[in-house]
């Protein structure tokens, strides 16, 4: 009866548009009291009178769909996500079927333990700005791919004059995102060091972003990128986050299922409209290898899509994960009515939110 009460009330919170959804829900309540309150919620525009019969993971096209994102991000501990009914899995049968929808109304609830009360007042003290070092690019030459790449180091605010050891976010595509990202870093206060990876072209991102390059350039991130980064900084080695964007964001997903659960280098993955499409069979075989090896998955998986972008792919690979329904696994999914390129920005904030409250 209480989760039948919880997923009422919560539907109650949005319109939803499609008749025919089975709600489910999975309960998981690993932490204390709330803190923060927050929701996202997709509401769907009436269908209209064009369809995509031939719908499917591979198919890209834009959902119909209004992402509302409200509210602040709660600590991981104190998420209740709330889950829909999924049909039999089946393969790529599994996946059409679920993607020949036109438009999910979907809720991906942060909810909050009853009963919380109201917060402290916040202090209007006037402080100083954080701004953390931007340290110049380093040149790293990998054995591993056989490539030099740039990196670039984002240091933050006070990390000269404390001891503290600091957990990394590794995002990929420095090129268009270092400035970006440092600067929501900034602007957010967030004492994380931020290392970013330059990708020297397009033609290196194919080879490295997707298989069979994929497996050497995550190479070149555990076993010579990381090693260098941890004796040159003061890092914390189990608090580690892998992000990317387009087809960085599909690798993000790539070296989450190359590992088992034992020999894992991140703790958490920051996949920003992946280009799912791209490899769809390839991945499905990758998940499987890891489901066949384990039940487990102790990481943190944020997806964001945009409606303009990868939004069918991303929620195919969501789907997938949800259905497989592994412990200890964190997984949202955070869709956004906006354009591909200007997501990165959206994905990156609700990321540090999500991982760095």
């Amino acid at each position: 009866a209480g989760i039948a009460q919880l997923v009422e009330r919560n539907l109650a919170k949005v319109e939803v548009a499609s008749s025919n959804l089975v709600a489910r829900s999975m309960l998981q309540s690993k932490g204390p009291a709330c803190e923060r309150r927050a929701f996202l919620v997709l509401k769907c525009r009436p269908a209209s009178t064009r369809s995509h019969p031939k719908a499917r993971w591979q198919s890209g096209y834009a959902a119909d769909c209004n992402s509302v994102y409200a509210g602040s991000i709660p600590t991981l501990a104190s998420i209740f996500p709330l889950l829909f009914y999924i049909p039999p899995r089946g393969g790529m049968a599994y996946l059409n079927a679920m993607f020949a929808v036109r438009c999910l109304s979907i809720i991906l609830s942060a909810i909050l333990l009853s009963g919380c009360g109201g917060g402290g007042g916040s202090s209007d003290e006037d402080t100083d700005p954080f701004v953390g070092t931007r340290l110049a690019p380093q040149n790293i030459a990998s054995t591993q791919t056989g490539w030099t790449y740039p990196v670039y180091v984002y240091l933050p605010d006070g990390y000269a004059t404390s001891n503290l050891d600091y957990p990394v976010i590794y995002e990929l595509d420095a090129e268009p995102h270092f400035d970006e990202s440092a600067d929501i870093l900034d602007a957010n206060a967030r004492e994380v060091i931020l290392v970013s990876i330059g990708n020297t072209g397009t033609e290196r991102r194919k080879i490295d972003f997707t298989m069979p390059g994929a497996r050497q350039y995550y190479d070149f991130l555990t076993l010579e990128l990381i090693p260098f980064i941890d004796a040159q900084y003061r890092t914390d080695p189990a608090n580690r986050t892998l992000a990317g964007h387009s087809l960085s964001g599909y690798f993000v997903a790539l070296a989450m299922l190359f590992k088992t659960p034992g020999a894992r280098n991140f703790l958490s993955f920051l996949s920003s409209d992946g280009t799912f499409w791209y490899q769809a069979e390839l991945t499905i075989e990758l998940e499987q290898q890891l489901a066949d090896m384990t039940n487990e998955l102790p990481v943190n998986l944020i997806l964001s899509a945009a409606t303009e972008g990868n939004v069918y792919s991303v929620s195919g690979f969501y789907y997938l994960l949800l259905d497989r329904n592994y412990a200890d696994f964190f997984l949202a999914y955070l869709p956004y009515d906006t354009s591909h390129l200007a997501v990165h920005a959206l994905s990156f904030q609700a990321g540090i939110d999500l991982l760095f409250p």
